[in-house]
């Protein structure tokens, strides 16, 4: 293990050129370009002086909600535009708006709320947070009452990580010299830098530990590290800028290549399959490329694990198609997971193993094969039936069945990477 995990896993069969032409398609046709329209609203809200709409709710059922939005913004310039927030508690009245919204709460608030709250209350500009809390009267009028105004970034609302005092020297990047051009998810955007195109994403929820976590790391080929803290006028760590690579993920990658497909749903192995789906999908990628690709993830989780960290939250859309048509991975902080994608053990407390990653390792096996970027368990915690279609080596659905197994001791553990060259090795001969 010791000699094999440093670069030998680029010197892939598959051909460059093939692998970069099926990992990096030109423009953006997985993205979203922003235009002066909203960036993300309610159906029923597309007036284009909003955007950036966020809601948030407390208790099971919800008690208090808050819906963020911003009023004027120009979706190239992260830190325009003045922020809405716009609260609301459970109404002794028995029907009022705001016990809809917190009874249903996909629903979101009324844009007539909305509005009126623009349209009743004195608002500050950018850069500062207009807070209004709301309540419908008995007479069923509704009632604001303006608050505190706070600064906010935009697109980030009130959401950045303080930053200490004594922050180390990373590289630095303003907020307000960002440009985005393209928005991928609610928390990662393409955006233009003096040097050219980048990658920002939002540290929403981030803490100092996860950000020297990053730049603390030693440099290794097979992860993407940050280039820059993203930090606003008020010194608050807002995000990562990221090298750009034009396919993105592995899993908006995969998924490019079936876009009407219906969403796979993974059975639990404790039933038959309820989604047979996968089964017939077919399969559009080289196989050799394929290969590559999953000697690529195994090789970056059999590096963490020798340096004695975890991915913890190991899955395609924490995976970069870079423009040599390699993997590298992202999110490799031990601070967080991804429930979809985790084993049986994580439902109980307790530290994150070397096995959980494994099992994410052998999910990553099967989406790669089967070309699923995305998917659902029909049971969390509870190990999957992995369907296969004809197309899929036996050799991979062997490795990854034995990665998925439900007790961690028997799943396999560096020697994941160490199989998956032996067998290339041996198909070479």
């Amino acid at each position: 293990m010791s000699h094999k995990i440093e670069l030998t896993v680029f010197d892939t069969t598959a051909t460059a050129n093939e692998a970069i032409a099926l990992g990096n398609p030109t423009d953006h046709p997985i993205a979203t370009p922003l235009d002066p329209g909203p960036l993300s609203a309610p159906d029923e809200a597309r007036e284009r002086e909003y955007s950036s709409w966020a809601c948030t709710y407390r208790g099971s059922p919800p008690v208090v909600g808050a819906t963020q939005f911003v009023i004027g913004a120009d979706p190239h310039n992260f830190t325009s535009g003045a922020a809405f927030t716009i609260f609301y508690e459970r109404n002794l009245l028995q029907v009022c708006v705001e016990n809809d919204v917190l009874d249903d709460p996909e629903e979101g608030l009324p844009i007539s709320v909305v509005n009126a709250a623009v349209e009743q209350v004195q608002w500050e500009s950018s850069p500062l947070t207009t807070k209004v809390q709301f309540h419908t009267a008995a007479d069923g009028s509704y009632v604001f009452r303006t608050t505190t105004a706070s600064s906010h970034q935009g697109l980030d609302l009130e959401k950045g990580l303080v930053l200490p005092e004594n922050t180390p020297t990373f590289p630095h990047i303003d907020l307000s010299s960002l440009r985005p051009t393209h928005k991928v998810t609610d928390s990662i955007y393409v955006i233009k830098v003096s040097h050219g195109p980048a990658v920002f994403k939002r540290l929403d929820y981030g803490s100092m530990q996860e950000v020297n976590f990053f730049f603390d790391l030693p440099k290794v080929d097979f992860l993407l590290r940050p280039t820059h803290l993203v930090v606003d006028d008020r010194r608050r760590g807002c995000g990562l800028l990221l090298p750009y690579h034009r396919a993105l993920s592995l899993s908006l990658t995969l998924d490019r290549h079936h876009p009407d497909a219906a969403k796979v749903v993974l059975s639990p192995a404790v039933a038959a399959p309820s989604d047979s789906s996968s089964s017939t999908r077919p399969t559009l990628i080289s196989p050799l490329v394929k290969t590559a690709w999953i000697a690529d993830v195994a090789a970056t989780v059999a590096w963490l694990h020798k340096q004695n960290m975890t991915w913890d939250d190991l899955k395609t859309s924490n995976i970069v198609v870079c423009e040599d048509g390699h993997c590298r991975g992202i999110d490799y902080a031990p601070f967080g997971t991804t429930v979809k994608w985790n084993p049986p053990e994580a439902a109980q407390p307790g530290p994150r193993t070397t096995a959980a990653d494994v099992f994410a390792l052998g999910l990553v096996i099967w989406a790669v094969c089967m070309e699923v970027g995305e998917f659902e368990r029909q049971q969390e915690y509870v190990c999957p039936v992995l369907v296969w279609n004809q197309a899929a080596p036996d050799w991979l659905r062997t490795l990854a069945a034995r990665c998925v197994l439900d007790e961690p001791e028997k799943r396999p553990r560096v020697d994941v990477y160490d199989a998956i060259l032996t067998e290339r090795s041996r198909r070479k001969q």
